[in-house]
């Protein structure tokens, strides 16, 4: 899943000078599940690290992605509010990033149920100033492994699910996969049955 390339490693990325990516640092505090839009002072530095330009700390460009992402979240609402909410997560979201990675790291993470990859391990990035995209990293939690190395889930579970009273992924109530789950089932469905049909290639289980 890593190819044992380690992420600071640009060259393998294609990284060149107008490009910026950010390394999500844990799975626990409310920015990296897009709740939280403060990045004033240093606490988010415990929430993200710049991984290119290598020690990065300025979330300028960051800070108005979450920015957005936030103004969609809908915690808490009345089903219009809701409804509002998403439909403008749904016709914004090309102005932020762009749809097809985010579309495929969603459904990569979701078929292979990579617990410990919808917040840390995921990596925001922006090549030539543009819109974002989602670069995998350390995809090692993956086919039912847990975050200690052992394997403790079955294959079936999906990214809404409690196994124990836990939830089965972490950044499991992330803003950005909730949203993207409401807006895209159609997307998400022809993007598998594409990936799945292609007879050269499969994208499955056994393969």
């Amino acid at each position: 899943y890593n190819f044992n390339n380690d992420k600071a490693t640009p060259e393998v990325f294609g990284f060149t000078d107008d490009d910026e990516s950010w390394e999500i640092r844990n799975n626990t505090s409310d920015r990296v599940v897009w709740k939280n839009a403060n990045f004033g002072g240093t606490d988010w530095l415990n929430d993200f690290e710049g991984r290119h330009p290598d020690g990065n700390t300025d979330p300028t460009n960051l800070a108005a992605l979450a920015a957005w992402i936030k103004s969609t979240d809908t915690t808490g609402l009345s089903d219009s509010a809701k409804a509002a909410r998403l439909a403008k997560f749904k016709s914004e979201i090309a102005d932020w990033m762009d749809v097809d990675s985010t579309l495929f790291y969603y459904l990569f993470t979701e078929l292979f149920l990579m617990v410990d990859s919808r917040a840390k391990n995921a990596f925001p990035t922006r090549y030539d100033n543009g819109v974002w995209c989602w670069l995998p990293y350390d995809m090692d939690t993956a086919i039912g492994i847990n975050n200690e190395g052992a394997l403790a889930f079955e294959y079936h579970l999906e990214d809404t699910d409690y196994v124990d009273g836990e939830k089965v992924y972490n950044g499991q109530d992330s803003v950005l996969w909730i949203n993207f789950r409401m807006c895209f089932p159609t997307e998400i469905r022809t993007m598998y049955q594409e990936l799945r049909s292609n007879k050269s290639n499969p994208f499955s289980y056994q393969s």
